[in-house]
């Protein structure tokens, strides 16, 4: 069996009415047609019904582990580089390993199209590294 909704800002007023007039939690469930755990609940804790607690670790807490941990980067990373004035005009050198797999007739062209320049190196290379493989 699910959980009943929570109860409606004119069922709080109604329980605090009839609670307040003097009339039982069993009297008052009959009326609103809740159960008599919900009125009670709401009866003891009228100020915090319907918010939630917090959960996960106080913010202490992690800045212990912090302090724990100096290596930990504080600050927020930028997403992406900024492309500048100064990138503008300079040509890049697109890395592909040239496999036969990554190279298929259609990228080939692709490419050639759009005036990519491709390191010519073997295509076994593991490493992209272009100071190894001149």
């Amino acid at each position: 069996m699910g959980r009943a909704p929570k109860l409606s800002l004119h069922e709080r007023y109604q329980i605090k009415a009839l609670s307040t007039a003097g009339h039982s939690v069993k009297q008052i469930s009959d009326v609103v047609k809740r159960s008599r755990k919900a009125l009670m609940n709401f009866l003891r804790h009228e100020e915090e019904y319907g918010t939630k607690k917090s959960s996960g670790r106080s913010e202490s807490m992690a800045w212990r582990m912090l302090s724990k941990f100096p290596n930990i980067v504080r600050s927020r990373m930028k997403k992406c580089p900024q492309l500048t004035q100064g990138h503008n005009g300079v040509r890049f050198t697109f890395q592909q390993d040239n496999a036969t797999i990554h190279a298929s007739r259609s990228t080939k062209t692709r490419l050639e199209y759009n005036d990519v320049n491709i390191p010519d190196w073997l295509w076994h290379s593991q490493n992209l590294n272009s100071m190894e493989n001149p």
